[in-house]
């Protein structure tokens, strides 16, 4: 009878040991489940962070002079800029690099305009 005892005891031993196996393993899935949304948490948070305070520049314009012509330079005009640091951290080292591109027809009307208030 003991021998019987045995057995069973040692079969049971087996089952539960399968169900711990089984129940640790699900726990180790979730834990890695959290690990892994805790570090994309951490960098939506990073990113945030990094977008909320970096520097922001917004630039306005101004024609402050008038517009005129010469034959040997082409259209010419004086324009101001105005640069405003609007972000948190102070933006260094900027460049400022532009293009001016007009069609001729507006020049051409903008040159007449002129004239015609002088």
């Amino acid at each position: 009878m003991t021998v019987w005892v045995n057995i069973i005891i040692g079969i049971l031993t087996i089952g539960v040991v399968g169900l711990y196996t089984h129940y640790t393993k699900l726990q180790w899935n979730e834990a890695t489940k959290a690990a892994q949304a805790t570090a994309e948490n951490a960098k939506t948070a990073s990113d945030a962070l990094e977008f909320a305070e970096r520097p922001w520049l917004s630039v306005k314009f101004k024609i402050v002079g008038p517009l005129y012509y010469l034959p040997s330079e082409g259209v010419q005009t004086t324009i101001a800029f105005l640069l405003e640091n609007a972000g948190h951290s102070p933006a260094v080292g900027i460049t400022l690099r532009y293009h001016f591109i007009a069609d001729e027809h507006h020049v051409t009307e903008m040159l007449d305009e002129q004239e015609r208030t002088l």
